[in-house]
């Protein structure tokens, strides 16, 4: 999907950081995957901001972020 977009994953987090942070924060992460409509449900969504969030203090950084996608990038 990341590579269909066109889009660098610079843009992207920047998308999904809507108060411009440097952190996406859980109802960020919320909104941006409604708003991509993958049909997903709210329990899904947590559980793969739980699995991105890769130190688990409740807001996505860049290196987080780069580092999960980048992963499902070249699988």
């Amino acid at each position: 999907m990341i590579k269909q977009s066109g889009k660098t994953l610079d843009v992207i987090f920047a998308q999904f950081d809507l108060d411009g942070s440097g952190d996406i924060t859980h109802e960020e992460f919320h909104k941006a995957m409604k708003m991509i409509s993958l049909g997903l449900s709210d329990n899904e969504i947590y559980k793969i901001m739980r699995r991105v969030d890769a130190n688990n203090d409740g807001v996505i950084n860049y290196l987080e972020f780069a580092a999960k996608f980048t992963q499902s990038v070249a699988l």
